[in-house]
């Protein structure tokens, strides 16, 4: 019997002991509480949000994955995850070092139901499972509301292609431009052609 006590204790004291050590090495942090975004968005449009800063807080370098995740009671819509994208997605940092990630967000042309969204942008480490070491659920997040608006699948198609024309400048600007100038060389060499034969059967005549 004192042997189990004994064993028992012992296993509580290097739980208290070893896992608060553990957690206290893992860290993460992030600059941004709070994104709200005032313009109505629009389908078929891509947006860039606030660049989301990082802080590794901890104590050991490690690995972090940014995300989204919802609130399983908030009466807002749940923006899809595969609408956003965040550039790097995975990095590492060494202790309080800080990585900035882009946030886009890209609403497809259509089937998107219009209203007030709301997500939360959050940062973890990505922690390895290893034999009898504990994984510890900490993370960090940004809250994120925007509204968009009705719209039908021309205006979806019609805001696509502005965000593209717009995204590539000067570039789309040169591309439109030289096709314009081979459509009007075309439509102009068409004319001047009949003009010819026009000219010459009158010769004939």
């Amino acid at each position: 019997m004192k042997r189990l006590f004994s064993l028992f204790f012992s296993f509580i004291f290097l739980f208290v002991s070893v896992f608060p050590a553990f957690a206290s090495n893992l860290g993460v942090g992030i600059g941004t509480g709070k994104i709200s975004i005032n313009e109505k968005l629009k389908n078929g449009m891509t947006y860039k949000f606030p660049d989301l800063v990082i802080i590794n807080t901890g104590e050991v370098k490690s690995d972090y994955l940014v995300s989204v995740s919802y609130n399983s009671e908030q009466k807002e819509l749940l923006p899809p995850a595969e609408w956003f994208t965040f550039t790097p997605e995975i990095f590492n940092l060494n202790p309080g070092d800080s990585q900035k990630v882009e946030v886009r967000l890209k609403i497809p042309i259509d089937k998107v139901i219009p209203g007030d969204y709301f997500a939360y942008l959050e940062a973890k480490p990505v922690i390895e499972d290893k034999p009898g070491v504990s994984s510890v659920g900490i993370a960090a997040a940004a809250k994120l509301n925007f509204t968009i608006a009705p719209s039908n699948f021309l205006e979806g198609i019609y805001y696509t292609v502005k965000y593209v024309f717009d995204e590539y400048q000067p570039w789309s600007t040169v591309v439109l431009s030289a096709v314009v100038l081979v459509l009007l060389k075309v439509i102009l060499s068409r004319f001047i052609s009949i003009d010819l034969n026009i000219k010459s059967k009158k010769k004939e005549s």
